[in-house]
């Protein structure tokens, strides 16, 4: 019988082209990262540490919110079922797509645009 070796993150990984790919999508479709590595066949602390290292890759960073920024989102994240980290991507989403920022900013004073 054939040895059964492990996928790495660049082989594919159950529809996915690897397993970094499929944790990127599977953690934009919300699912829990200790869900993930089930999926996987990994411990979570190895799905966690993929995630993270592909998001450095993309330059993604956290945003930090003062506790009172986060509660008065918090609210309006009640308003539309979600967590204040969903609203805030959905709302960067609609800024970025309709290309608001200006509108919603004024114009940009470091000489850009």
């Amino acid at each position: 019988m054939p040895e059964v070796r492990a996928h790495h993150g660049n082989r594919p990984a159950l529809g996915y082209g690897s397993k970094t790919a499929a944790i990127e999508a599977w953690t934009a479709d919300g699912v829990p990262i200790g869900e993930i590595a089930e999926r996987l066949g990994m411990s979570r602390s190895g799905a966690a540490s993929m995630l993270n290292a592909a998001r450095r890759r993309i330059g993604h960073r956290k945003i930090l919110l003062s506790v009172e920024r986060a509660g008065s989102l918090s609210d309006v994240a009640q308003i539309y079922d979600c967590s204040v980290s969903e609203l805030i991507d959905r709302l960067l989403e609609v800024v970025v797509r309709d290309d608001l920022a200006e509108a919603l900013l004024g114009e940009p004073r470091c000489g850009h645009g």
